[in-house]
């Protein structure tokens, strides 16, 4: 994050598995603890590794610490600095260039 003009700023990718509100909590219970075992899974770590992931797991406390942190720390970029969570175009159109269509589906949207 120094190129952003945030030394000794931290920022890593991650992901988490949430439920709906109202979830019952043995419910999310059940899933943790099953989520837990799975992420023990030499396959299933091999997999998430080659993908350049680290399995963690965790409870539901330290889930929702995670959480509370990421969301203040970048409350804290935004208030700060909101340019820093702009990036800037991939291109730059030209006069006349004409822009891609806009593709539907998931994970498949243009600005």
């Amino acid at each position: 994050m120094i190129e952003a003009g945030l030394p000794g700023f931290e920022s890593q990718g991650w992901f988490a598995l949430l439920a709906p509100k109202g979830t019952p909590a043995a419910i999310l219970d059940r899933l943790n603890t099953e989520v837990n075992e799975i992420l023990q899974d030499p396959e299933v770590r091999k997999s998430l590794a080659d993908m350049g992931a680290a399995p963690l797991g965790g409870s539901r406390q330290a889930l929702a610490e995670h959480l509370a942190a990421e969301t203040s720390k970048w409350a804290r970029v935004v208030k700060e600095d909101a340019s820093a969570v702009h990036s800037p175009p991939l291109c730059k159109k030209r006069p006349g260039d004409a822009w891609p269509a806009r593709a539907t589906g998931p994970g498949r949207r243009f600005p």
